[in-house]
């Protein structure tokens, strides 16, 4: 059996490919990556639990430190990337999290929004991300600038 040049999936990855073309949607992703990251970066300094922000485009991840000089992670048993998941995801917003370091610890967050995301879709989203981030500050008893 041949799972590989399938002549109809091919037609409809060119036709996506199309599309992309078509609606400027890497230049978008250049846009609104760009605003989202410079959104994160305004977080990480109201948020001293955000040790680095990092990503290309709307591929963009968020990394939790107890320490920003030594970049130490946050206590593992604080679970906090799956417990911002839960609260971004309460809010209407859904992001992935990632344990780095064999899965140990070095909690970390994503967001990946779509190709098609508009600029004020993306202000919504890090509305939404100060909120939940806020939330979680307050429930694990973590730092805010000015707190």
């Amino acid at each position: 059996m041949v799972y590989a040049g399938n002549p109809l999936a091919c037609a409809a990855g060119l036709a996506v490919l199309g599309e992309i073309d078509r609606l400027d949607l890497l230049a978008n992703a250049t846009r609104m990556g760009d605003r989202l990251k410079g959104g994160l970066h305004a977080l990480a300094e109201r948020y001293p639990f955000i040790g680095d922000v990092r990503g290309k485009g709307l591929l963009l991840a968020a990394e939790f430190v107890s320490d920003k000089q030594t970049m130490a992670p946050l206590p593992a048993g604080l679970n906090a990337y799956n417990r911002v998941v839960e609260l971004a995801y309460e809010r209407g917003l859904i992001i992935y999290s990632r344990r780095t370091r064999g899965g140990v610890d070095g909690d970390h967050f994503l967001i990946c929004p779509p190709m098609i995301v508009t600029g004020a879709e993306a202000d919504e989203i890090l509305s939404i991300l100060d909120d939940t981030l806020s939330a979680l500050a307050w429930e694990l008893k973590l730092p805010m600038a000015g707190f």
